[in-house]
């Protein structure tokens, strides 16, 4: 299991990635002016609780974005990689931010009557379950409407962008890196996988000079086709992956059907070699799309061997469940 804290702290410290995510998702920054040219990171390594015994966030990064008005906006991202939504991650936001505008205090020596940058703080979640939890704190404090002690109440927010909820219309611009990103978290099909992998490739031999990014690139694209492809060796370069992929495609297809043949053999009849391949079936789907209803994992195991077959031959290629049940 890779280090997805370690691994986007290491992809958002490239200042082009922070400015691809927001043009394309936070597009409420823009309106501030940013001057894009002059980003600066700002330290963020700071805990919550007791000395020795607090929650470090260092998987977390905070970017100083400078605009044309001579103000600065702070950009604090950070990175949920877990099973299932946070309820309480308004509380927790509250708690970092309070920390981050100590932190801005002591390292820019702000006296009385100074004024503190305003904040934004980006919660980037790439869970498979979607994001359900309340983005205010405001949610979670138990007032009755109109209530005198409203006005006295915490009221930290978040910018939640669930990378697995974004419409897929708005994932097309393969000229831009986080929506490339985006596309990488989603479980994409084998030729969508192809494709991706040859449009994050063309990016980067039109904006040479981004070295460490390719590589960072290509170690996320070893992580997504763990999912698409679970035996494959893949090259941790970029152009050979995508090399990799134009060549192996049909073999994988091939080696798939053949795991629930072999299965079926180990039975020793017709049903055993049957109820084999429908094994594999659904254990490929549970790579790609995780926990599968009960009515689908039923619906392969009652299937014919020819309808298995047919399955089989769209699993790589299908976006969706429903769309391998419904091709034509």
């Amino acid at each position: 299991m890779p280090d997805f804290d370690a691994l986007y702290r290491r992809l958002f410290s490239h200042a082009v990635l922070v400015e691809h995510l927001i043009r394309a998702f936070v597009p409420e920054v823009l309106a501030a002016g940013i001057d894009f040219t002059r980003m600066e990171l700002f330290a963020t390594d700071f805990t919550t609780g007791k000395p020795g015994r607090g929650r470090e966030r260092r998987g977390d990064i905070v970017w100083c974005l400078p605009t044309h008005s001579g103000t600065d906006l702070l950009v604090y991202v950070m990175f949920e990689f877990q099973s299932k939504t946070d309820w309480w991650m308004a509380v927790r936001v509250q708690v970092y931010q309070g920390l981050l505008f100590q932190a801005i205090i002591a390292a820019r020596k702000l006296k009385t009557g100074d004024r503190l940058p305003p904040v934004l703080v980006i919660v980037l979640y790439n869970g498979t379950p979607r994001w359900t939890a309340p983005t205010t704190t405001t949610e979670l404090i138990a007032l009755t409407p109109g209530s005198p002690l409203a006005p006295w109440q915490p009221r930290a927010r978040y910018y939640l962008l669930d990378m697995g909820a974004a419409p897929a219309a708005d994932l097309g611009d393969e000229t831009n890196l986080a929506t490339l990103l985006t596309r990488l978290e989603r479980r994409p099909s084998f030729a969508e996988f192809q494709e991706l992998v040859a449009a994050i490739v063309a990016w980067f031999l039109r904006h040479p000079g981004h070295d460490q990014l390719r590589d960072l690139f290509a170690e996320m694209a070893r992580v997504a086709l763990e999912t698409v492809a679970p035996t494959a060796a893949v090259p941790h370069d970029l152009q050979k992956v995508k090399t990799m992929l134009a060549d192996l495609g049909e073999y994988w297809i091939e080696e798939w059907k053949a795991e629930g043949r072999t299965e079926g053999r180990t039975e020793g009849r017709t049903e055993g070699r049957i109820e084999g391949q429908a094994k594999t079936i659904i254990r490929l789907l549970r790579r790609r799309f995780g926990v599968l209803p009960p009515e689908v994992e039923k619906r392969i195991h009652d299937a014919e061997p020819d309808q298995l077959d047919v399955w089989a031959d769209r699993l790589l290629d299908t976006p969706s469940l429903k769309a391998l049940f419904e091709a034509p």
